[in-house]
């Protein structure tokens, strides 16, 4: 018997019409989950009628914590968390601002939350907060991106490179760049700087990656953390391909064109593997 392993794909669509406050027809967004088999089987997990800009899924996908389209005239949007196989959600925190993101912890125990500063924020950083909505504390007055390392005790952020810590709640700088991607053993970080991926070791002192100032950007370590794989332009300045290089030095390995800068790609578990998004253009009738 063939086994087919189950996909978790979340679906924005718009939904049917609905009629807003002053009884015009609108459209509502809907999210719905669905779960794909690699023999062609699915079925509906649960749908939710929101429209999500930033979320995180739960690390045993249960769960999806979400923040919700902004809506004008409002100053504050609370972080929602929704079931995947059941239509329950519900409110998870609320600080009076507009929170930017969202992000699930590895260990699945905490979630860390980035809030917008302004005129009519006075809570604006970066907050914590269980996945019960217990122990919501904020730790920093200044938001941050959200990139959790592998064993959930730290946070990257851009602009510089710099590391959190959850522990002693004190900041370290690594570089001078955005995109930061921790490697497996959470002993390294690699980045994009001036359209190059630079590697650092996060402790002084710990080996880095020999491929480290390779032109390219966006890079993404393999499960193994032996290669690196980026986006790097191809030919001319409107293609931009898929490249890999070996963290012990070499020539890096073109795989694939068509990908633009917002193109997500991701590793296989075993490594083996990259899945991408592929740009194609749009015919006049779509």
């Amino acid at each position: 018997m063939r086994f087919a392993l189950p996909i978790l794909l979340a679906l924005v669509c718009v939904a049917a019409a609905a009629t807003d406050a002053r009884g015009r027809s609108a459209r509502a967004p809907s999210l719905t989950f669905k779960e794909v088999t690699l023999d062609g089987k699915r079925h509906v997990l649960s749908r939710h009628a929101i429209d999500p800009y930033a979320y995180s899924v739960s690390p045993d996908h249960k769960q999806l914590a979400y923040i919700a389209q902004p809506v004008a005239g409002v100053r504050n949007n609370p972080v929602m968390v929704a079931d995947v196989r059941s239509p329950r959600e519900r409110a998870l925190a609320d600080t009076g601002c507009q929170f930017l993101g969202v992000s699930w912890a590895p260990n699945g125990r905490v979630l860390a939350l980035d809030t917008s500063t302004g005129a009519y924020c006075y809570r604006a950083g970066l907050w914590f907060v269980n996945p019960d909505g217990s122990n919501f504390r904020q730790v920093l007055e200044r938001g941050a991106p959200l990139v959790w390392s592998p064993n959930s005790k730290f946070l990257a952020t851009n602009r510089p490179i710099s590391v959190f810590s959850l522990d002693t709640h004190e900041w370290f700088d690594v570089g001078q760049g955005h995109t930061p991607n921790w490697s497996p053993d959470g002993r390294q970080i690699a980045y994009t700087h001036n359209n190059l991926v630079v590697v650092t070791p996060v402790h002084p002192g710990d080996d880095a990656c020999a491929q480290s100032g390779i032109r390219g950007s966006s890079p993404s370590w393999s499960p193994d953390g032996r290669r690196i794989a980026f986006i790097r332009y191809v030919g001319d300045a409107y293609h931009l391909g898929l490249w890999v290089a070996s963290c012990r030095g070499g020539k890096p390995r073109f795989l694939a064109r068509g990908l633009t800068p917002l193109t997500p790609f991701v590793w296989s578990p075993k490594g083996r593997q990259i899945a991408y998004a592929r740009a194609e253009p749009c015919s006049s009738g779509n």
